[in-house]
């Protein structure tokens, strides 16, 4: 992975250079003199910072914390660039848990009942490849499925059979971010902020150049999901002769509800155009530094999108009817129709 250097995060960009070893130039956005792209074809539009140092009173509050999320620098990374200069093997891992009872319980010679209900539970850990409350690829995750049937079985003569089955089932999933609850005024946000955000976590920078931390399935990302299932099935068994005749229906109904937020206090992103010689230049001309314009808080564009939860209900009905006929001591055949 590529994370910014301690010199970097302190605003110090005398050593930040591209693949070739030359020393890629920090420009002061405010000694702008571009006002339109028609004056800013030629020359030096914007001053450097001397030195290649950004002046620690014109460091952003809000990025001097975030860019402590990085991990920090083990490797030495490749040469001049210093990319790829953090390794780490992160823990995986969850628990998962499975519980099954079952009764069966004879009423009479005709008639039996039985319940069974089953239990699950999954927990995923969060994968945290440095060692702190920023997640890559996802947070923790829980899902846990209950699920409960009950059936009775009937014998209406020595060849007619009564069942009658009802189920639930229900399904939940979590997906939490580890950053939960972060008071956003520690990053210099309005306190208005944090009742206006769909999940309380910190806010995800996007930086050019460096290893995506906070990824979209980040420290961000939240998950909540609720699914309950209720049916019904009824059915009858008839034998008559070589065929077993067997008619029957299904009723369910489906409930869902769910709201998933990926960014919940908003993604920021930077590039190198603010701390360029020219932004109108493609690329800068080859000047300029994203990190360099994270720290002083110059984001290129961001959004905070507030997800809206959605739900939805759903029956569905089937009915059937199907003969199992033993036409030969070596030959049965099954058909049957289901609406």
């Amino acid at each position: 992975l590529a994370v910014p250097t301690l010199q970097q995060r302190a605003g110090d960009f005398s050593n930040t250079r591209n693949a070739n070893g030359s020393l890629i130039t920090i420009y002061d956005q405010q000694t702008n003199t571009c006002t339109s792209s028609s004056n800013c074809g030629t020359g030096i539009i914007r001053s450097p910072f001397p030195g290649n140092v950004i002046p620690g009173n014109r460091l952003d509050p809000a990025a001097k914390i975030l860019a402590t999320y990085w991990g920090q620098p083990n490797s030495p990374g490749l040469p001049f660039t210093n990319l790829n200069n953090y390794s780490n093997n992160a823990s995986v891992g969850g628990n998962n848990d499975e519980f099954n009872t079952r009764i069966d319980h004879s009423v009479s010679d005709k008639q039996r009942i039985f319940g069974r209900y089953t239990y699950w539970t999954n927990l995923s850990l969060p994968v945290e490849p440095y060692n702190n409350a920023v997640c890559q690829d996802r947070c923790a995750e829980t899902w846990t499925t209950k699920s409960l049937v009950l059936g009775d079985t009937y014998s209406l003569s020595p060849t007619t059979i009564l069942d009658l089955r009802i189920s639930w089932l229900r399904f939940f999933y979590d997906r939490t971010p580890v950053t939960l609850g972060t008071d956003l005024t520690k990053f210099g946000l309005p306190a208005n902020l944090n009742n206006q955000v769909s999940f309380q976590v910190i806010p995800t920078p996007v930086v050019q150049g460096f290893s995506d931390v906070w990824t979209t399935q980040g420290p961000g990302s939240a998950i909540h999901q609720r699914n309950d299932s209720y049916a019904i099935y009824p059915s009858v068994t008839k034998i008559a002769g070589t065929h077993t005749l067997k008619f029957g229906g299904e009723l369910r109904r489906q409930i869902t509800n769910y709201i998933q937020s990926n960014v919940g206090s908003g993604i920021y992103n930077f590039n190198n155009l603010f701390t360029s010689q020219n932004p109108y230049i493609s690329g800068g001309g080859g000047s300029g530094f994203g990190f360099a314009s994270f720290m002083l808080g110059l984001g290129s564009d961001g959004n905070v999108v507030t997800p809206s939860p959605y739900s939805y209900r759903n029956y569905y009905a089937g009915i059937y009817a199907s003969d199992t006929w033993q036409a030969t001591k070596k030959l049965t055949v099954n058909y049957g129709l289901r609406w």
